[in-house]
């Protein structure tokens, strides 16, 4: 269970936490609050992780794990390097914050109830240990998870994605794999290089994705709406959760809260895109597109019904209307949309060729 904790606060953590920080530097004026923009991006470093490995598996095949550890480090480690220039730019704030934290904790009328939420704070989190420890402990299993899970284990015996274009592994004889891109399965590549350096063999952060995003879809869905009303965030909540499919997602291995995630931030940005018209949230539009894209088909085809509602509704001259347009299908490429162009003329033919 260590090891899996390792796995999940560096990829699901750490990674995704060095991520706002270059939007952070890069874009001095923002629509949205900054804790706000950290709420989104802590679902990004899985994604972005299996993004990196697709791309290094394509251009730099048959390499050492050490290579493709070393490089995935790097390139995080990179964008640590904004993450400090953003601490440096907002160190009085954060200064004033801890002094104002650690003031509150101890004035009197807030003592017990500081105690009080410690310990719900504290219990809270032994549960969802409890309950993550015997959630991954099971096997692997349901159709889909079993592609996925086979598919990951391929990228890594092989350090290469020669099978997912030809759609055969002739070496076991596999040839059910999927028409997505494989973000999902790439999860799984980069957990089994992690277990050369953590001594195990397990799989456990692979199979608590769809747990982990169910959570983040709760968690936006009550932020987002608690900006309305508290009341409206809460039974929202409440209905989500009543959904038989959305309930049974926090107990079974499967992709759809991981693929449903980015399409609803990919959603919220092209509202934002659209009613606001600033280059932050047309930037953050395409990276979310382009996310959705890359972990399922669906996400792809939805990506083009993205751009065509950004050209209908942004309220821009023409001009700067193509203009933006052209730079959010860039970014959907590059952040996904890539795989898809390279399969339909190199690979399996996408959905034109029949498949899953």
């Amino acid at each position: 269970m260590e090891e899996f904790l390792i796995k999940f606060f560096v990829t699901g953590i750490i990674f995704s936490l060095t991520v706002p920080s270059i939007f952070f530097v890069l874009f001095k004026q923002r629509i949205l609050p900054d804790k706000e923009i950290f709420l989104y991006s802590l679902g990004i470093g899985p994604v972005l992780t299996s993004l990196l490995l697709y791309y290094l598996l394509l251009i730099f095949p048959h390499k050492s794990n050490l290579f493709y550890f070393l490089s995935v480090l790097g390139f995080f480690g990179f964008l640590s390097v904004f993450s400090l220039i953003y601490l440096k730019t907002r160190k009085e704030q954060i200064r004033e914050f801890f002094l104002k934290f650690k003031n509150d904790l101890f004035k009197k009328k807030k003592i017990a109830k500081n105690i009080l939420l410690f310990i719900v704070i504290t219990f809270s989190l032994i549960l969802t240990i409890m309950y993550l420890k015997g959630y991954v402990s099971r096997p692997l299993f349901g159709h889909d998870a079993l592609v996925y899970g086979v598919e990951g284990k391929i990228y890594y015996a092989e350090k290469s994605l020669d099978a997912k274009f030809s759609g055969y592994y002739p070496k076991t004889g596999f040839d059910y794999f999927s028409l997505h891109a494989p973000a999902f399965p790439l999860v799984l590549t980069w957990e089994k290089i992690l277990n050369n350096y953590l001594n195990t063999n397990s799989d456990y952060y692979f199979k608590s994705m769809s747990p982990y995003y169910g959570f983040l879809i709760l968690l936006t869905t009550f932020l987002l709406l608690k900006k309305k009303n508290i009341y409206l965030a809460i039974f929202s909540v409440i209905a989500l959760l009543s959904g038989l499919t959305f309930f049974l997602s926090f107990n079974i291995y499967h992709i759809d809260t991981f693929r449903i995630y980015f399409l609803m931030l990919s959603w919220l940005f092209l509202g934002y895109a659209v009613e606001k018209k600033d280059i932050f949230s047309i930037t953050m539009f395409g990276i979310f597109t382009g996310f959705a894209s890359f972990i399922h088909s669906i996400g792809a085809i939805i990506a083009g019904f993205n751009c065509l509602g950004f050209l209908i509704f942004a309220d821009f001259k023409w001009l700067y209307r193509l203009k933006y347009l052209s730079f959010v299908v860039f970014l959907t490429i590059i952040f996904g949309w890539f795989h898809y162009i390279i399969d339909i003329f190199y690979g399996q033919g996408w959905i034109f060729h029949g498949g899953l």
